[in-house]
């Protein structure tokens, strides 16, 4: 009898590498939207809540103020007691809240390019920088320059004008002929006025003259 061969066992299948799916960003009203905008809005939801948590504390640190006043009784004293109850309970949810929004920011910052600045961003930062070095050359090249001028200004109103021998005869010359001027000047007006008082000493004796004699001066027959 003739051996019958044993049939090979099939070939186990290759086991297949395990596949990984990267998170899907959640669908909102009016996506798609991209990682990055899924992240700033997180982030702006944070930000909201974390303000909104910061007001409630401190109208509940009023509250608890007002109630330790001395003077608060009845229903007043009631009325803060339940207002203040009621900021704990927001308090507490607004808590809860931040602590969720926290969980989902961190979540949209897992996402490949979530933080990756867009190309509007991008050429902004670019755009700062470039006004921000050509000021930063500017005031480094138009400094020296506006100390420059200011010292040459300083110079300028420093410089004293050298008097010269030369200089100094004529200015004493014409002191001297200043002063010759005005003492002549001088002579002319007191001659002038000496003339004309005698004119007019003149003239009132050559009228008193001229007057026909008076009745009582005429001799009596």
């Amino acid at each position: 009898m003739q051996a019958t061969p044993s049939a090979q066992p099939a070939p186990a299948p290759a086991a297949s590498a395990p596949q990984t799916t990267a998170p899907q960003s959640p669908v909102l009203p009016g996506g798609p939207y991209t990682a990055r905008e899924m992240y700033e809005a997180a982030s702006t939801q944070r930000r909201l809540i974390r303000d909104q948590l910061a007001n409630a504390e401190g109208e509940r640190e009023e509250v608890a103020r007002q109630l330790r006043q001395p003077g608060v009784e009845g229903v007043d004293k009631e009325g803060l007691e339940q207002h203040l109850r009621a900021l704990d309970i927001r308090v507490l949810d607004l808590r809860q809240q931040l602590a969720d929004a926290q969980l989902r920011e961190s979540q949209a910052a897992a996402v490949p390019g979530s933080t990756t600045p867009s190309p509007e961003e991008s050429s902004a930062d670019r755009f700062e920088v470039v006004m921000t070095v050509g000021v930063l050359l500017t005031l480094a090249m138009g400094f020296p320059l506006v100390i420059a001028y200011a010292r040459r200004l300083w110079k300028k109103a420093a410089v004293t004008v050298s008097m010269t021998p030369e200089l100094d005869r004529r200015l004493d010359s014409i002191d001297r002929a200043i002063e010759t001027t005005a003492l002549e000047v001088e002579r002319i007006g007191e001659g002038q006025r000496f003339v004309t008082q005698l004119l007019a000493n003149r003239a009132m004796q050559d009228a008193a003259q001229a007057l026909p004699p008076s009745a009582d001066s005429r001799p009596t027959t």
